[in-house]
């Protein structure tokens, strides 16, 4: 509806703008929408990532078409009065109204989108006792929440192995994860670049959110680390890298999350309770 606004608000300015013939109304027509096509096209996607602008974009077709329809008519009455406008009643009520349901909807999407936070949030503080369970594989030993589900991985082919672990909420997705190489010494920069190209396959990096890769410390040991975010189904994910070699292996940790506080909460379990032999 939001889109549907600025169509018809250019169609209103255009008509009092534009001095028609009858030579060039179905020009006018046609330049009125498609410019506020391009200039709208263009907005989205400065200000999306590419990945969503064109769903966005598809939504501009139709007040494009119905843009079209009204300079066309409003115009060929403004010839008829030898270019004189009478005021569009109709046209400026299309306008308001448009208007107030975008705001409408526009809160209610933002109220929605708290409440589900609030309840994301909720579920995990009413929980009076936090249960942890031990997770072991691949002499790599830490704890995990009770309630995340666990999976293996093995090549054992190429000395690969992975260890999943996943919360699935409404409004985001929790996961720590565990790549392991055995018998592998792999720079801990290509390890990292690496497990951030795999990502970026499936889902669309937020390119100015992204850090370099840096020297850090997983429970103390060193490593390198780097942090970005992406998007998931039009979820914002945040997510951290760690990589560092051991007797021999190369051990890559991925933290994903919705909310960036997690880092410095929930995550830790994984981190101080993490040991590999």
């Amino acid at each position: 509806m939001k889109y549907l606004f600025v169509f018809l608000l250019a169609s209103f300015i255009s008509t009092y703008l534009i001095k028609p013939s009858k030579n060039n109304l179905i020009a006018y027509s046609f330049i009125v929408p498609i410019t506020t096509f391009i200039l709208c096209a263009l907005f989205i996607f400065i200000s999306m990532h590419s990945y969503f602008a064109g769903q966005e974009i598809a939504k501009l077709i139709l007040p494009s078409f119905i843009s079209g329809l009204i300079v066309y008519y409003n115009l060929k009455k403004k010839v008829k009065n030898e270019n004189r406008v009478q005021f569009p009643i109709l046209l400026i009520t299309a306008i308001i109204i448009s208007l107030i349901i975008s705001i409408y909807q526009y809160n209610t999407e933002a109220k929605l989108k708290n409440l589900w936070n609030e309840i994301s949030i909720n579920n995990e503080s009413t929980k009076k006792e936090v249960t942890t369970k031990s997770v072991e594989f691949r002499n790599i030993k830490f704890n995990c929440y009770s309630d995340w589900k666990v999976d293996f991985e093995s090549y054992e082919e190429n000395n690969y192995y992975l260890i999943h672990c996943e919360k699935n909420l409404y409004t985001q997705i929790k996961y720590f994860g565990v790549v392991l190489f055995e018998n592998q010494v792999i720079s801990n920069e290509e390890a990292i670049k690496a497990m951030l190209d795999g990502i970026s396959e499936d889902f669309p990096i937020d390119n100015s959110y992204y850090h370099k890769i840096e020297d850090s410390f997983f429970n103390a040991r060193k490593c390198k680390f780097l942090e970005f975010k992406y998007l998931n189904n039009s979820k914002t994910q945040y997510a951290r890298i760690y990589s560092f070699n051991h007797n021999f292996k190369t051990i890559v940790i991925l933290y994903e999350t919705g909310d960036k506080n997690d880092f410095n909460k929930i995550f830790n379990l994984f981190e101080d309770s993490f040991t590999v032999n």
